[in-house]
């Protein structure tokens, strides 16, 4: 069977988490035991890749294994060929439009244990195959994801402060949105037109700003509020479809929440151990 992809390996050998196990294994060969040959690497100390160093790039999964590395503005602008995107350590940020217009990326992952500090202003802009954004980062800018039209998941570790104007503008089939507890700076307008959510998990301090956005997601099935203090259910959202919604909250708040009059409309109030991604204390797992 031919291979998928080819694996662009960046300055150096790659150590294997489980987000990246499967793209390395689609992109061993042709099944007879072969490894696929890196199509170039960046030479051992460069601190940045840059679109003069991507441009001959062909091929369809990249794997980025070296700290302190960065994506230079523009560096996969207009990229036709890559579609699956690996950060097995830590970036110090992706750079203005360095992968605006990657019209067949699928999925861009910052494996567990690395991070990402900064998704830069209108870095991934209309990357209209995009589905799934996860992993680790500190700060997403100014219209970051804005036009990914077909992103459905975007997932962000803990440690995440910061989400800038439009950053999912025009995310339209966004349906899976896991901010973290950490979060503490949100401008007005980051998730507009997101409506059509199913599962959320954001901050109880945040609850009244973005609610109130998401009221038109009328498939809403999950909400997870983080954090240890029991604020009242907004009036803004009460058009969401509170009797169809399992309402997770720290384990040790289970009791306040269910005894506050604002929740009695959902389906229950459980512990957010249970929840499969974040922790009793609203951490992610």
């Amino acid at each position: 069977m031919k291979s998928l992809a080819a694996l662009v390996v960046l300055a150096g050998a790659v150590t294997l988490t489980s987000c990246d196990k499967k793209a390395a294994a689609t992109a061993e060969g042709d099944g007879a035991g072969e490894a696929a040959t890196p199509a170039f690497a960046i030479p051992e100390g460069a601190k940045h890749v840059t679109a003069a160093d991507l441009k001959t790039l062909t091929d369809e999964v990249i794997v980025f294994d070296k700290k302190t590395l960065y994506l230079g503005d523009d560096a996969l602008k207009n990229n036709a060929t890559v579609r699956e995107i690996y950060i097995t350590e830590g970036f110090e940020f992706i750079s203005p439009g360095s992968l605006c217009n990657c019209t067949n990326l699928e999925k861009l992952v910052v494996a567990p244990g690395a991070s990402c500090k900064v998704y830069n202003d209108n870095a991934v802009q209309n990357c209209t195959k995009l589905k799934s954004v996860t992993g680790d980062v500190l700060t997403v800018g100014l219209e970051t994801f804005k036009g990914c039209s077909a992103l459905e998941e975007a997932t962000f570790g803990n440690g995440l402060y910061w989400v800038r104007d439009g950053a999912f503008k025009g995310c339209t089939n966004l349906r899976k949105l896991l901010l973290s507890a950490t979060l503490s700076k949100m401008e007005g307008e980051a998730f507009d037109t997101c409506d059509k959510l199913e599962e959320v998990g954001i901050p109880t301090s945040y609850m009244k700003q973005l609610l109130g956005k998401f009221a038109g997601s009328q498939n809403m099935k999950k909400l997870f509020l983080l954090g240890m203090e029991v604020k009242p259910f907004p009036a803004e959202a009460q058009s969401l479809p509170c009797e169809n919604i399992d309402v997770y909250v720290a384990d040790c708040m289970v009791e306040q929440f269910k005894a506050d009059a604002s929740y009695a409309r959902f389906k229950s109030i459980k512990p957010m151990s249970e929840s499969g991604y974040y922790n009793a204390d609203c951490f992610f797992n």
